[in-house]
Formats: structure tokens, sequence, C-alpha cells
């Protein structure tokens, strides 16, 4: 009776198994697979322990094992590494040397053999029992690597492996956000660039990788990816806004977004709007929407004005070159109307 329970169990994971990792198999395709697949536990805190099982299904004839997993050793350390109930007692398997757990490199290489007058296993079951101890926050992948398994005349049996993932980041607070827009001007010329300088700080608990985007209004200006942003440090970044073919004579609504980050419930700081950028005509000196004799005024009360000059009126310097000269009057003069 004990027998069918665990039979019963071992089908169900398997099931289950089969159907977290959307396999096609047939049920005559002998599997290795770690069991859980998937364990996403916040609670699973640095100090805690879990287990997971290398188990092998629908095998038939089998007579040893051997695999690799590898597992991210800053999140993960492994502790010990046992034989599973699929064999024999252990007086009846011989354990292939050497049974390693490198916590450095982040991988375990384990594996067994049956020996003596045993007769090879067939059906599904354990083969290992793994425990590890949590020792960071974040993502791991539990994937099985070099997998050999055999029958009793030292064939290899042809399978198929599914690998599975630790995950407890939920622990841990993810958000990012954009502290602040500037721009470094609020009127342009058509044509002209516009430089928008956005502030994003990492909030939350773990260094994070994400994208910010930038829009004039609704239209997008460009994106720039932030890369392993510490928690609780800034970064700066300037997109560069080319305002060539930009409707003029329009007030345009800078808008600064960071793509939400995984798990992220706080998305209220991801959006910045910070002010507007009027686009002007060439010319268009006193921002009036039309190039007049009121422009020439403009440029003339500023000819010969140069940066840090009392009467520099940067509006007036159409070439630019920083200096109002008689090439900006030229400049105004072939200005069109809006």
């Amino acid at each position: 009776m004990h027998g069918k329970t665990i039979c019963i169990l071992v089908v169900t994971m398997l099931i289950s198994a089969t159907a977290i990792n959307n396999t096609t198999a047939s049920t005559n395709q002998t599997l290795l697979y770690v069991d859980p697949p998937s364990i996403v536990d916040p609670t699973l805190v640095p100090g805690k322990n879990f287990t997971i099982n290398i188990t092998i299904a629908n095998v038939t004839n089998l007579y040893s094992f051997e695999f690799q997993l590898i597992f991210n050793s800053t999140i993960l350390n492994a502790l010990e590494v046992e034989l599973g109930g699929f064999f024999p007692q252990p007086e009846y398997v011989t354990i292939i040397e050497p049974p390693w757990i490198n916590n450095t490199a982040g991988y375990i290489h384990f594996g067994a053999k049956i020996t003596g007058c045993e007769l090879p296993r067939s059906g599904s079951g354990t083969l290992s029992v793994i425990t590890f101890r949590v020792i960071g926050v974040g993502y791991s992948p539990l994937t099985l690597h070099d997998t050999h398994i055999t029958d009793s005349l030292d064939r290899p049996i042809p399978h198929e492996t599914f690998e599975g993932y630790f995950n407890n980041v939920l622990l841990a607070r993810r958000d990012v956000a954009i502290i602040n827009v500037t721009l470094s001007q609020t009127e342009a010329y058509t044509g002209r660039m516009v430089n928008v300088t956005v502030i994003v700080e990492n909030k939350g608990d773990v260094a994070e990788t994400f994208d910010v985007n930038v829009y004039y209004d609704n239209n997008f200006i460009g994106t720039l990816t932030v890369t392993d942003l510490a928690s609780g440090e800034q970064a700066n970044l300037t997109f560069s806004w080319n305002t060539e073919g930009v409707q003029h004579c329009v007030s345009y609504t800078i808008k600064a977004e960071a793509n939400p980050v995984p798990y992220e419930i706080n998305m209220t700081d991801n959006i910045y709007i910070d002010g507007t950028v009027k686009i002007k005509i060439l010319g268009d000196i006193n921002g009036d929407c039309a190039v007049d004799i009121f422009d020439v005024v403009e440029a003339a009360l500023a000819f010969g004005a140069y940066p840090g000059h009392p009467r520099w009126n940067p509006d007036a310097d159409l070439m630019p070159d920083n200096v109002i000269d008689i090439f900006d009057l030229v400049l105004i003069m072939l200005g069109d109307p809006c």
C-alpha cells in the first residue's frame, strides 16, 4: 500500500512538472527534471533552507545517472546532496566520485550506479535530494547540465531535461522613480536641439536595470537604459531632442517615464511631467508667432552683444555663433510668418 501511495505521488508530481514546463513529450519519453520546477517564496529569506528533488520519469532499465546542477551562488549555497529513494539502499549503490558542491562557481556534480546483484530500475522516482541555504535576495536558475543516464549494458538512455528556478525577490522592495526633469530651454527655433535632463533614483532594495522614455506631448523623443543602478543611487540621463519637422507655434509638454521593474508596486513616481517647450519660427524673436518688424527691433537692440553682455539676447542669435550681427538680421528677413 505504501508503494502505491509513493507511485501515485510521483505520478502527480510528474503531471504537475510536465504542465508547468509545457512539455509535449509523450508518456513514453524519459524525463529528468527539477522538482518542484519553481519555488517562488518571499518568506525564504537569507538563512532559511529548502530542498529540491532531481526526479526521473518513464525510465526503463536504469543502471546509473550523473548530472550537474547550476545555480546562482550569490543567492543560494548548496548544503547537502543525498541519494533519492528511487535507487536501492546505499549498500547496493556506488556514488560516482567526486560528489562535488562548488558554492563559489555555483554548481553541483552528483551521480550513482547500481552494484552487485541489484536489478536496474524502471518507472519514476527521486534520484537525488538537494538542500540549499538562501544567502541573498533575487533569482536563481536551477539548471540541469551534462546529464548522463545509462542502462545495465552501459548504453545511454535518451531523455529530456527540464530546469527549475528559485525566486524570493518579492521580499525586496522594487521601486524606480523619476526624481526631476530639466530643460536646456523653454523656447527653441524649429530644427534646433533641446536637451532634456532626467534624474532617476532606485528607491528599492536591489540593483535595477530599466529603460527611461521621454516624450513631447504624446510624441516619442527617445529611450535610454539605466544599468545596474544600486539601491538608493541616482543617475542623470540627457536626451537630445531634434526639433526638425516639429510643428512650430506650439508649446509641447515634456514627460519622462521609467518602465516598471518586475514586482514593482508603487508606480506613481515612474512618470514625471515638467514644463513646456515652445517651438518657434526661425526669426520669431519675441515669440508672437510672426516674423516682422518687431523682431528686427529686438535684434537691433541686441546688435553686437555676446554671452555675458548686458544686451545679450540668445533668441536673437539665429546663426547661432554667440554674437548678434548682420547675419542674424538677414535670417530674420528670410523668416516666414506662422
